[in-house]
């Protein structure tokens, strides 16, 4: 009879546990940005019949151009109505509807040019992008977030700054309302970037390869891209913008391209923030293409002057 041994009998050893399944931060910032579209379209829904107001008379401020026949008319032309501009239909904020004091404290100015209001949706926003950059991961150590973050807001960035954007048609309020967010989320691109690359340098200096992995092609159009945005970034300044405007908007165009070139060839997973940039772009210049229009003027020499 066979007696069993020790290593037969032995039970057989526990099989590691599963790997936990990878961050994927690329998906974590697209979820952050629909976090940001929702809560714009909720702050939509409670303005409403603000923003419908604005479609009530469509054909009638050039968006569309009726065609019809000649026809003679019995009623005579009244003159004023081409000296008076025809006024945009008039829709109380949501804010109006309910207590005065919080209409009263979201207006309290607290800066100039910021009401209380104001700071609380630009503290919204950081805390969100805040919670974005922090969440499972450190900036000091682990950049690659920051820098999805800050081309996730590039978008953004371009929505705020057209004169035709949807969010101006959504919302009911004019771009230049909403130009203080465009400041502010431009600055989180800027800072976002930098962190980004100041992560990677730092990084490089303890492993003693910067100059070997600034020789990489793709981390070459990245730094393209940092030099690009902060040219813009520098004359943005209020200092610039009042003494210069060419300079500033010739720096706006100029750096602008530099960045979506730069990032578009830096990484692919940035494409599509890059093209929702392009089409944003273009969609602002085709409507103000539909809006053109042209006019014949006869100009007739007067005797008296000579």
């Amino acid at each position: 009879m066979s007696v069993p041994s020790a290593a037969s009998s032995a039970p057989a050893p526990a099989a590691p546990p599963p790997a936990p399944p990878k961050f994927n931060t690329v998906d974590f910032v697209f979820h952050i940005d629909v976090l940001l579209l929702a809560l714009f379209g909720l702050y939509v829904l409670t303005t409403l019949p603000r923003a419908l107001s604005r479609f009530f008379d469509v054909p009638g401020s050039g968006w569309m151009l009726r065609s019809r026949g000649l026809y003679k008319s019995n009623v005579a032309p009244d003159s004023a109505d081409a000296r008076t501009p025809k006024l945009p239909i008039r829709s109380p904020r949501w804010s109006t509807y309910i207590h005065p004091f919080v209409g009263c404290v979201l207006h309290y100015r607290v800066a100039p040019g910021f009401s209380f209001g104001r700071l609380c949706v630009l503290g919204v926003y950081f805390g969100i992008l805040m919670y974005a950059g922090t969440f499972k991961s450190d900036p000091f150590t682990n950049s690659t977030r920051e820098g999805f973050i800050a081309i996730s807001q590039v978008p953004i960035v371009v929505a705020l700054a057209n004169k035709n954007n949807v969010l101006s048609f959504l919302s009911g309020i004019p771009y230049e309302k909403l130009n203080f967010i465009h400041r502010f989320a431009g600055r989180i691109v800027v800072l976002a970037i930098n962190i980004h690359f100041m992560g990677y340098i730092y990084k490089w200096s303890i492993a003693g390869t910067v100059a070997a992995s600034l020789s990489v092609p793709f981390i070459r159009w990245g730094l393209a891209g940092l030099v690009s945005l902060d040219i813009l970034a520098l004359f943005s300044t209020r200092y610039v913008r009042e003494r210069s405007y060419a300079l500033f908007w010739t720096s706006h165009v100029v750096g602008f391209t530099g960045l979506l070139v730069s990032a578009y060839y830096h990484f692919p997973l940035t494409h599509n923030y890059v093209f929702a940039a392009v089409a944003l772009i273009a969609f602002d210049r085709l409507l103000r293409l539909l809006k053109t229009r042209t006019q014949t003027a006869t100009l007739t020499q007067l005797s008296s002057v000579g």
